[in-house]
């Protein structure tokens, strides 16, 4: 009799999960959530049998970038400017460790020569406005990436330099939330979060709370609809937001907030009107901010708006990856982390 007890518990509880895919429902948002529960639904199931091929497709588009010779920096010299350099080597680091394929990785650390890289450094630090804060902010996102995966410090002291750097900037001039494409100091925050958290920096962490006042403002002037035509960006500027937001405030606070904006199902839908060459990366950056949502929230609305909008821009990368100067140079690595995030 017990044993049928628990059978029948065990079959309720299977239904209900179904019943909950299909029919999403709000968790209790008054206690945080230990981990994620990832409705398994068709759609689902069917972006992770593909992910890999994903990566694969967006990193072949990286690879081919980053090996030109399009500028005459020493190392970063491909991807038509400096910071998409930066960012498509982190892309070609991050694929390595979720398609293993071990050429790209092999790639950059054959390509990181100490000589070259110091050269970089030298020229980022009597530089002080050069990529501030956007590059800059990128180079620690690829630090953080390169020193996980190969356990060399190859990047280290160029990225503590540059983390330092990003501070000094803001001690000066005080983050403004919203701002868009290079200047958004969220994106900002983000990375220089994560660097300080992963190198234990702990002055660096006290630095970045410091400021969390800053970005609580209720009165921002942006939501996730201006994406689409307002603020025709590369970024959401939404996305970036609650993407600084996942890993500063607890649950309960970021509730609020998201609660705030207001945001419905249709105003999560993709982008399918691009205004210029820019906003080709905004379903790919507004994924990245549904995803902080969800992993927040536990709400499955924000999990479904999010493959919606990396699902359409992939469709998307699959017809312009050839436009290198408008497309291919950088917005593949935006892709990949869209799509890799959720691995994390």
């Amino acid at each position: 009799m017990k044993c049928y007890k628990n059978c029948f518990m065990i079959l309720f509880i299977l239904i209900f999960a179904i019943l909950g895919c299909s029919s999403p429902t709000y968790p209790n948002y008054s206690q945080e959530s230990s981990s994620i529960y990832l409705c398994k639904n068709k759609e689902w199931i069917k972006f992770e049998k593909k992910q890999t091929i994903y990566i694969e497709n967006l990193s072949q588009a990286v690879f081919a970038s980053v090996k030109r010779v399009d500028t005459s920096y020493p190392v970063f010299h491909g991807s038509v400017d400096w910071h998409s350099s930066v960012h498509g080597y982190w892309a070609l680091i991050r694929a390595s460790k979720y398609s293993q394929n071990n050429q790209y990785l092999d790639f950059v650390i054959d390509t990181f020569n100490s000589t070259l890289l110091d050269k970089e450094r030298l020229y980022l630090k009597n530089n002080k406005d050069f990529e501030m804060p956007y590059g800059r902010a990128w180079f620690l996102r690829l630090a953080i990436e390169y020193e996980s995966v190969t356990k060399l410090k190859t990047l280290r002291l160029m990225a503590d330099e540059v983390a330092q750097s990003m501070v000094d900037y803001y001690k000066i001039y005080t983050p403004v939330p919203g701002l868009g494409e290079y200047d958004n100091a969220e994106w900002a925050f983000r990375n220089l979060y994560d660097y300080a958290v992963f190198t234990k920096n702990k002055e660096m962490i006290k630095f970045v709370n410091s400021n969390i006042n800053l970005f609580l403002d209720t009165d921002l002037q942006f939501s996730i609809e201006n994406d689409s035509s307002l603020y025709p960006e590369f970024f959401s500027r939404f996305g970036n937001y609650f993407h600084l937001l996942e890993v500063l405030v607890d649950s309960e606070t970021f509730i609020q907030i998201l609660d705030s904006f207001g945001s419905d199902n249709q105003s999560m839908a993709p982008v399918t009107l691009f205004k210029n060459n820019h906003h080709f990366g905004i379903n790919f950056s507004r994924s990245w901010g549904l995803w902080s949502i969800y992993k927040k929230t536990n709400n499955i609305n924000y999990q479904n708006a999010y493959l919606d909008n990396v699902i359409m821009g992939l469709q998307d990368f699959y017809v312009y990856e050839k436009d290198y100067k408008s497309y291919g140079h950088w917005v593949p690595q935006f892709g990949i982390y869209a799509v890799t995030y959720p691995l994390e």
